[in-house]
């Protein structure tokens, strides 16, 4: 490849020269260029996941991003979901009394089991204030449970 436009267009080809209407060849400005070759594809309904390791291998597996199928039990919340687990209060106050940001765009994770028996009680109390989403409660619930019994930790990739 000669010169210094790398990129590729959507069909795979280096877009150095339009074609004006005319049908004559013309060369591209860097800005057209830009135009062309750099995409900011947007992920429609973007999933979000709590996930846990079933073991201490599958943790250090899942920090290299090197997971098999078994390593993780996983919770995936969609917008209504994750709309509905903030709505409770939890997440902002397992934010607050463990020092974590548990947020968009950031992964996060409580380990250690002191950590993890603090985030349990946290949503039990929640649980019993909001009825309304029982079901993302216990899903919450039933990872963090998960990462006591598994001695591992829940992972947060919002």
């Amino acid at each position: 490849m000669i010169g210094k436009r790398a990129y590729l267009d959507l069909e795979g080809d280096i877009p150095n020269k339009k074609i004006l209407d005319s049908g004559k060849k013309m060369g591209r400005t860097q800005s057209e260029y830009n135009e062309v070759t750099h995409f900011n594809i947007k992920r429609k309904n973007k999933m979000k996941y709590i996930s846990v390791p079933t073991n201490q291998e599958a943790m250090a597996r899942l920090d290299l991003d090197q997971c098999i199928m078994g390593d993780l039990i996983e919770f995936t919340l969609n917008k209504v979901d994750y709309a509905a687990l903030w709505s409770t209060g939890v997440i902002d106050e397992i934010n607050e009394k463990l020092n974590v940001s548990i947020d968009d765009y950031e992964d996060e994770r409580i380990t250690g089991i002191e950590k993890l028996t603090e985030a349990k009680r946290i949503v039990e109390s929640k649980k019993a204030l909001n009825k309304s989403n029982d079901i993302i409660i216990d899903n919450l619930l039933l990872q963090i449970n998960s990462a006591i019994e598994n001695n591992t930790g829940v992972f947060f990739f919002f």
